[in-house]
């Protein structure tokens, strides 16, 4: 995750996409506290994160849930 890179498609689609707007779909998670628990709610799909610096996050997992 966070990586993208060229893929190749047929030449009559790279005609028709050429010059299309094309976003990037990446996306981005990080902690950036230093972790001392972590608890995970599978059937909410929830992760929950303790930090060094006292902080509680609850992060939704449902997005990159497969």
């Amino acid at each position: 995750m966070g990586f993208e890179f060229d893929v190749r498609v047929c030449d009559p689609c790279f005609k028709q996409l050429q010059f299309v707007e094309r976003p990037s779909l990446a996306t981005f998670h990080d902690a950036k506290h230093s972790i001392v628990f972590m608890d995970m709610d599978e059937e909410r799909k929830r992760l929950l994160t303790v930090g060094q610096d006292r902080i509680i996050k609850i992060w939704d997992l449902s997005p990159i849930w497969t």
